[in-house]
Parts: C-alpha cells; structure tokens; sequence
C-alpha cells in the first residue's frame, strides 16, 4: 500500500506552540520521509516549545516512537515525551536530559516507552516538549 501522510489526510492533526516567523514548512511536514530536512522549527523566544499530535478517536497504547533529526546542529537534547486522553491531564511517558542519540544530519532514533501501571493509556494525544537547550545550545 502507498504510504500517505497523515497529517496531509487529516488522519493526525498537529500543533506547535509557536513556529519560528522565517519557517515555511506546512504542519504535516513533521511527517515527511524524505531525506531532506523537513519538519518546522519552533519560535527560539518560546521557552518550551511543544508539537502536540491528536489522533481524534484513534486510542493509542505506545510501546516505542521514533524522532528523526534533519540537522545536527538542532538536534533535541533534553525533552519529555507526554500522553493524554483528553488533552487536559498531560502525563510524561518519557524524560530525556542530555540524550546525544542523535548526532548526525537525518538520525533517527526509536526509544521504547514503559508506562507506569497506573497510566496504561490508551492515549489519543501525545506531545514532545523541549525542557532544555538542543546541540546549538538554543
């Protein structure tokens, strides 16, 4: 089967607390296979920049997700990786402090996810917020 993107299908909606003015990407490009950089890049004032992802009635209990890095000079070093039901009550399912997996220009990494006992999901939303500077010290 081909592959379509599912922010373009509207399968996945995705928001960004705030993009970067001279970004000019489209939403959905977060989820782009190509091997260019793709993806947006979020305003440098925004102390905590999120990209949430809503995938409406599709409830979702993760065992693993995969980030990629389109340029290692951005690359995320400390974030937490967050689930919600309703997207009120916000739980963080992952914490990363200083993580260096991703080095180079298109890395990806998959880090599996161990969900407390009393937070089993299932999950409809699920955002990656930024807690500390990235490999550019931004």
């Amino acid at each position: 089967a081909y592959w379509t993107n599912p922010g373009e299908s509207g399968e996945v909606t995705v928001t960004f607390s705030s993009v970067d003015p001279l970004n000019l990407a489209d939403d959905f490009e977060v989820f782009c296979r190509d091997t260019y950089v793709c993806g947006l890049v979020t305003n440098p004032e925004d102390r905590q920049p999120s990209v949430t992802f809503d995938f409406h009635d599709r409830q979702i209990i993760p065992t693993h997700y995969t980030l990629r890095c389109g340029d290692p000079k951005m690359a995320p070093r400390n974030w937490r990786l967050e689930a919600s039901l309703d997207g009120s009550f916000w739980a963080a399912i992952r914490i990363h402090v200083q993580d260096k997996t991703l080095q180079k220009n298109q890395d990806a990494h998959t880090w599996p996810i161990t969900l407390n006992p009393t937070l089993k999901g299932p999950f409809t939303k699920f955002r990656i917020v930024g807690t500390g500077n990235n490999s550019g010290d931004t």
